[in-house]
């Protein structure tokens, strides 16, 4: 519960969906089922916003520090 507090709501939902892909390895592994076009447009829908988010961020933060390095 802590680390909901501490943690941006972000890094917490990337962590959340990222159980979709190891939802889905259990249901081909263990029950023969293959994810149909609506989950798999379902799951691009999460996961690319996550992804750019993370690149864009990762971006931000380069910036900031480099920055912050000819600033001071």
């Amino acid at each position: 519960m802590l680390t909901y507090r501490s943690v941006d709501s972000n890094k917490i939902a990337s962590a959340e969906y990222s159980g979709l892909i190891g939802a889905v390895a259990v249901g081909l592994l263990w029950f023969d089922e293959v994810p149909d076009i609506f989950m798999a447009i379902g799951t691009l829908m999460i996961v690319i916003p996550i992804v750019w988010l993370t690149k864009h961020e990762n971006k931000r933060k380069r910036v900031h520090k480099k920055t912050a390095i000819v600033e001071g």
